[in-house]
């Protein structure tokens, strides 16, 4: 009898090893000035080489997501008639793919829930963004999906304590 090697497959939703250092981010901000403060931030990320687009709405999301390659999505929940959680859940539908990062000027827990359930794999209020938080969050967020387990919803249902 013989056996087949086995073969470790990567997820098939993530074509990249999640340790390369090149990554392109697409920031859904309609806001110019939280853009350049966000991409100040992703420019100081320390092994990473990043590179940042700007979409001023979800409409410019979704296009942009439909011709361009994006590894990490960071949408901001206002975006004036739609929000980040939104653009997060077209983003996944178009592009299972991406790992997608909500942040929030004023995160509260029925935000984070929402973002969470959208797919989400984290929620950063703006008063905590930092290039450590972001790269901490952006490393995560890439794994998650690498690995599977991103981009689904998560039922906080099941983890109240999530949110106390």
């Amino acid at each position: 009898m013989q056996v087949a090697p086995v073969v470790q497959k990567k997820n098939p939703r993530w074509t990249v090893d999640p340790d390369r250092t090149e990554i392109n981010v697409l920031v859904v901000d309609d806001d110019f000035d939280d853009y350049r403060a966000i991409s100040r931030l992703l420019s100081r990320l320390e092994g990473y080489t990043v590179t940042t687009t700007r979409a001023s709405s979800g409409l410019a999301a979704r296009s942009g997501i439909s011709t361009s390659r994006y590894d990490v999505v960071i949408a901001d929940y206002r975006l004036g008639p739609e929000t980040g959680v939104d653009v997060i859940k077209s983003v996944i539908r178009q592009r299972p793919a991406v790992a997608p990062i909500l942040v929030c000027g004023n995160l509260s827990p029925e935000v984070q829930k929402a973002a969470l359930n959208a797919g989400a794999i984290h929620c950063i209020d703006k008063d905590w963004l930092t290039a450590k938080t972001l790269e901490c969050a952006i490393r995560t967020a890439i794994q998650a999906v690498f690995s599977g387990k991103g981009a689904d919803p998560v039922k906080l249902e099941e983890h109240p304590r999530w949110l106390n």
